[in-house]
């Protein structure tokens, strides 16, 4: 954030009807101390003070400061949200982004600050993996937390392909993916074609919400469907899915890729992991369905095992790989 977004920070502040309980009584210079605070023995460089922006308004703010207190550590001092985006998984993703930010640039630990009666705010902090620092200085009327951090590869050492990890979709992983799906997926790939073009919508939203909360009973609920979120090294960057089909034995699955984490070889990775998964849960062949004009989804498939063929459907190609010998009917 720049200066010239004081007002805007000022007025997102004022806005908060819990700013008491999150950071004490309120003044009119609460944006000019934020900008200006810094601990002592660090000066202005050390701070990280960025803005969450949507819909081209200030949506919320982080303030983290970087090598404090010692060199491994960052401590974040303030991440606020506006409330009418808290239900969006916002400060989900700033965290993730700030533990993945903070582990390539060496450090092992991310530090938060609370007021003690910020009971939400500690509830957060607490369910991202924070836990109450054991022999921290005393901070008055404070809570210090803390959250390790998985290492990086070392400056100048070729870091090994992340792996991808198929993580179930509780509340708190599916705010973190829609706003992942949202900010960095067309919306095509992720949802049916519900509404005009490939924008997404209340209405796509609402869809894909519902879909991982209904197939949460899995594989032996009514939909007969169960979905993961991938995650690569601390990040959420898609999902999968499997689902019976009218096939003893046969799950169709199906994939989504955030655009930043394409060309990577992680959709292969995810791939060969649903693979291995259905493989597991007793499958004896896993098959996709996708378009003849899907160049990129094909190539992934084929890279995977997938044989394909074509379908009754113009321009439809199914794609099957198999894991074990076919049921007889």
């Amino acid at each position: 954030m720049e200066s010239e977004d004081g007002p805007l920070l000022q007025e997102l502040f004022d806005d908060l009807a819990d700013f008491r309980t999150a950071f004490g009584e309120p003044g009119r210079a609460d944006a000019v101390s934020t900008f200006l605070a810094v601990p002592e023995g660090r000066d202005h460089t050390a701070k990280l003070l960025l803005g969450i922006w949507r819909n081209q308004g200030l949506a919320g703010a982080l303030d983290c400061i970087m090598g404090y207190p010692t060199s491994a550590e960052w401590t974040v001092g303030l991440l606020v949200v506006a409330e009418r985006h808290r239900t969006s998984g916002i400060a989900t993703s700033v965290l993730t982004w700030l533990a993945h930010t903070a582990a390539e640039r060496g450090a092992v630990r991310l530090r938060a600050v609370l007021r003690e009666g910020n009971t939400p705010g500690l509830d957060f902090v607490a369910s991202r993996g924070f836990a109450p620092e054991i022999g921290s200085s005393r901070v008055p009327g404070h809570l210090v937390l803390t959250r390790p951090l998985t290492p990086t590869a070392a400056p100048g050492v070729a870091a090994a392909p992340a792996p991808v990890a198929l993580v179930d979709v509780d509340e708190i992983v599916l705010d973190e993916l829609v706003t992942v799906a949202t900010t960095d997926a067309p919306a095509n790939d992720v949802t049916p074609p519900l509404t005009e073009g490939d924008s997404w919508s209340q209405t796509r939203v609402a869809w894909l919400r519902d879909l991982h909360r209904d197939c949460r009973a899995g594989l032996a609920g009514p939909r007969g469907e169960a979905t993961w979120a991938l995650v690569a090294g601390t990040r959420v960057i898609g999902s999968v899915r499997l689902k019976r089909t009218e096939s003893d034995g046969v799950l169709e699955t199906g994939i989504w890729l955030a655009r930043s984490a394409r060309g990577r070889g992680l959709g292969t990775a995810a791939a060969a992991a649903v693979v291995q998964l259905a493989t597991a849960l007793g499958a004896t062949a896993v098959r996709a369905d996708t378009t003849s004009t899907n160049g990129p989804a094909l190539a992934l498939l084929e890279r995977t095992g997938f044989r394909i063929s074509t379908t009754d459907s113009p321009g439809a190609v199914r794609a099957l790989v198999r894991t074990g010998p076919a049921r007889s009917s």
